[in-house]
């Protein structure tokens, strides 16, 4: 009698703690699913899809190891552990993908020297790479841009915005994830070159971009760093270059 109502009290415990335990990782997941836009910004979204998927098959064989306690038959004491076995499989294949494509970009300096630009925000007309870098001297500069080349030459970090999944890009209407991206490893010292504003106009439509520019902008300015906007003048209506020269201070392309 005391053997059996040991027993009893122990499987009580047991389901108890595993309910507690899939209760937890439901968090967990929803967590995770809810850091998707970030995640995106760092991952292709086929990967990410497979990372999701892994974890919710998990979840099910959790979910399915819990049922397992109550209803067991001799299906479901097997389709449990088939269920974590292959959502864990998948999550590691996965995990392995996702570690080749995160390398995050991170501003470096370029050419040292004294800064001729004080922090701040400033906008130009189609430049050169070349004609920036004798202001941003000492500075650690990382590039938005739509052609890498000209700063990959430079020896400029960049993100490319592209739809094209590849090390280093972001998609265009992926205004959230860049800006997270951006500003994750900028301090006082980083200038951020924004080459690709016609573009991402292109994609998201003025407004969207012009409140990605000031939420970039105020950003930099409180962490008393800087950016520079590059953008051709005749893309652009009369109102839309007004607000933006509202905005942004024009640059001085020499040295004072």
């Amino acid at each position: 009698m005391g053997a059996e109502w040991l027993a009893g009290e122990f499987q009580t415990v047991k389901l108890l703690a595993e309910i507690v335990a899939f209760a937890t990782l439901t968090s967990a997941v929803v967590v995770a699913y809810s850091l998707r836009d970030i995640l995106a910004s760092y991952v292709d979204r086929k990967t990410l899809r497979g990372v999701f998927l892994g974890i919710f098959i998990f979840w099910l064989g959790y979910l399915e190891n819990v049922f397992n306690d109550l209803y067991k038959t001799e299906l479901t004491k097997v389709l449990d552990d088939v269920l974590v076995a292959v959502g864990m499989t998948i999550i590691v294949v996965t995990a392995f993908q996702m570690k080749k494509q995160i390398r995050a970009v991170r501003p470096k300096v370029v050419t040292k020297g004294p800064s001729f630009l004080k922090p701040g925000a400033y906008i130009t007309g189609l430049v050169v790479p070349s004609k920036i870098l004798p202001l941003l001297q000492g500075k650690q500069l990382l590039a938005i841009t739509r052609h890498p080349k000209p700063y990959e030459e430079h020896g400029i970090p960049y993100i490319w915005i592209s739809n094209v999944p590849a090390e280093n890009t972001v998609r265009p209407t992926e205004l959230a994830p860049l800006l997270h991206r951006v500003l994750s490893n900028a301090d006082e010292n980083t200038f951020i070159i924004v080459d690709g504003l016609e573009y991402l106009i292109l994609n998201n439509g003025f407004e969207p971009v012009m409140k990605f520019l000031m939420n970039l902008k105020d950003n930099l300015l409180t962490r008393n760093a800087g950016m520079v906007v590059i953008v051709d003048p005749k893309t652009l209506d009369d109102r839309q270059m007004n607000m933006l020269m509202r905005e942004f201070e024009r640059l001085p392309l020499q040295k004072p």
